[in-house]
């Protein structure tokens, strides 16, 4: 009787034959099913077509003969929102980058755009243009959205991250062979970008229709665990209750995966680790001289505040020094601004004067005045009686800030009096922490890993770039990129080839234990009371709550194995003339003994050896295995040819 079979595990080939059981003439059909099987799955396009697709698609997936069912595992992501494509230039830059989007889901592309190039890098966040096939005069664009628009907004290119070449000055080829990537990463960046306006536009699958044009899709409402997986966009800390809940429930996807036999049998895992440069700072002692550069003045004076604290005061300090009838004096200082990134603040702290005072900067900045006057010029006279001190606390700590490096900063006082007078102002400035350069160094946590032989690395990630897939290069790299490394309140730009490797291994473990004590036994049962003959024998069954019985079976025999052989006999026959080698020939050193040819020759159907003339017959026709004295003689042979040596007359 012959029983259809059909067997079906993840990650393997489906195959539905029906096979007869135990029959010798199912040989020859198992050969032919497994050379089916290498036809339909043989190459790795098969293989995607066949297995991959049906198992996250509405494609069935079909047995090795035309039977057709649903492997479907995970969701459908079937609305497109977004299609992304270029046009390569001969340098293969991108001419430009066209993005359509349908924004409400409704099936309609109602938005498109176009972003020019010429394009030669792409980045996770946005792209780089520069001058046509190459990398210099390099700028550029970061992905943002803005009422429902697409925009490419010209940003310096270290605000840009996971950046890579793909132009002819990078390397030949890289845009043909690399081109699912470059839509991929566009498309990721953009849909990124988008997501701040439309959480809804989410990335489920893409599809690359041809090589210049790639399709996003997102997943439909009401799909899996989560109806609404835009929920988690402001609420990322969901995810992982979320997750863990689906582990739990036995209908979810995930559970059904993690308890299926494959996933509980296959001890692999995988592991991550990471390749991290480190750029260390320390400390840097600061002072005003790092800052500010004296260039000169009249009664200026700075003295410490504190830690990175300095007052400096324009103007004499003491009562009535000044005498007139109506008089003006004015004191002038003037600093060259050397550092005014560690400028943390500059408050005008403290005044006093006697009748009347105006500090301005750099000729035309009033920082004060009493009275109020437009211009600091205007000459008082008029008895005030004294107006210190005073603590106006003007921030001026923005205009210092402004100043380029090396550029001059002047402070004038203009004091008015009647009869006698004085005046002085303070401002306190606070200084930013400084540092500097201490060390570089490499953090591997993949150490470990790559010296594991049970360990392979699969992936790897370097600044956002693919640049190694399933155990191959992608042949892509990341540009470089800049860094802000900070220490407390400092902070230092720095520039590198790569920051941060990801790296992902597939580890083998050591095998699982499994309790085979029912199989010994029942193995047992079945070889102790099996029938050779007859083919009779008993089964050992064992039912859910563990009981075990006993069940009479009959299995059909194959035919008995054909003893024919092919008869062969053995020959031998004298080699004529003799060998020659280093020491002179072969007789001179044995002359008693003659050379022989040996031949194997198949005999005739009457059992008759056709030996040639001259040959001797050694061994009768007989279906006895000459194998191991072939290899014998083989390896005399081999190992004489080495003793041999040939010299130079």
């Amino acid at each position: 009787m012959r029983t259809p079979l059909r067997w079906m595990a993840i990650g393997s080939v489906l195959v539905g034959l029906t096979v007869a059981a135990f029959a010798q003439s199912d040989r020859d059909r198992g050969k032919s099913a497994g050379k089916a099987v290498g036809e339909r799955y043989g190459s790795r396009e098969a293989v995607e077509s066949l297995i991959y697709q049906p198992l996250s698609s509405d494609k069935k997936m079909e047995t090795v003969d035309g039977h057709a069912f649903d492997a479907k595992v995970e969701c459908i992501a079937h609305t497109e929102f977004m299609r992304v494509s270029f046009a390569p230039s001969s340098a293969n830059d991108l001419q430009f980058v066209a993005v359509e989007l349908d924004r409400d889901l409704n099936g309609g592309r109602e938005y498109s755009t176009m972003v020019p190039g010429p394009i030669a890098a792409v980045c996770t966040n946005g792209a780089i243009v520069c001058d046509p096939g190459t990398t210099t005069n390099c700028r550029g664009k970061k992905w943002r959205a803005a009422s429902g628009a697409l925009i490419a907004d010209d940003v310096a290119k270290d605000q840009l991250g996971g950046c890579y070449c793909f132009n002819n000055s990078c390397g030949a080829g890289l845009l043909g062979n690399n081109s699912r990537q470059v839509l991929g990463d566009l498309g990721s960046g953009i849909a990124t970008a988008l997501q701040r306006e439309f959480p809804r536009l989410s990335v489920g699958s893409a599809k690359q229709v041809d090589a210049t044009t790639m399709q996003f899709y997102g997943q439909s409402s009401g799909c899996g665990h989560d109806a609404r997986p835009e929920q988690y966009y402001s609420t990322p800390e969901a995810i992982r209750p979320a997750g863990e809940a689906a582990a739990t429930d036995p209908s979810s996807t995930y559970y059904k995966l993690t308890h299926s036999n494959v996933a509980t049998e296959k001890n692999v895992t995988e592991q991550r680790c990471e390749v991290r440069r480190v750029v260390e700072l320390r400390a840097k002692a600061v002072g005003i001289d790092d800052v500010l550069m004296f260039m000169g003045g009249t009664n200026t004076n700075v003295a410490s505040c504190g830690e990175r604290c300095y007052d400096i005061r324009v103007g004499r300090e003491g009562n009535n020094y000044l005498s007139a009838n109506c008089g003006n004096h004015v004191d002038r200082t003037t600093w060259v601004v050397q550092r005014p990134d560690l400028i943390e603040s500059a408050v005008l702290t403290y005044l006093s004067y006697d009748d009347y005072l105006s500090v301005v900067f750099d000729g035309s900045r009033i920082v004060w005045s009493d009275p109020v006057n437009t211009d600091g010029t205007a000459r008082l006279c008029s008895e005030n009686g004294g107006r210190g001190p005073k603590f106006p606390n003007v921030d001026v700590t923005s205009y210092l800030q402004g100043k380029a490096p090396g550029a001059t900063w002047e402070w004038r006082n203009s004091t008015w009096w009647n009869d006698k007078g004085e005046g002085w102002a303070v401002i306190r400035l606070r200084l930013a922490e400084d540092c500097e350069f201490d060390r570089e160094t490499i953090d591997d946590s993949c150490s470990t890993l790559q010296a594991n032989v049970h360990c392979t690395w699969r992936d790897e990630n370097v600044d956002g770039v693919q640049t190694y897939r399933d155990h191959y290069s992608t042949g892509l790299s990341p540009l470089p990129s800049s860094r802000e490394i900070t220490r407390g309140a400092c902070r230092q730009r720095y520039t590198r080839d790569w920051w941060t490797r990801s790296k992902t291994y597939t580890c083998e473990g050591a095998p699982r234990q499994f309790d085979t004590s029912f199989s010994t036994e029942r193995y047992s049962v079945i070889s102790s009371t099996f029938n050779k003959d007859t083919g009779a024998f008993e089964d050992q069954r064992t039912a859910p709550d563990g009981t075990r019985t006993r069940h009479s079976m009959t299995a059909p025999l194959p035919p008995p194995d054909d003893t024919s052989c092919q008869r062969m006999c053995k020959t031998r026959k004298p080699r004529a003339g003799q060998s020659m080698g280093e020491m002179g020939s072969t007789g001179q050193l044995n002359p008693s003994t003659p050379a022989w040819d040996y031949t194997y020759r198949d005999c005739s159907e009457t059992d008759v050896c056709p030996a040639g003339a001259g040959e001797e017959i050694v061994a009768a026709c007989n279906c006895s295995s000459n194998f191991g004295e072939a290899v014998t003689m083989m390896q005399t042979i081999r190992m004489t040819a080495q003793d041999m040596q040939c010299n130079p007359p």
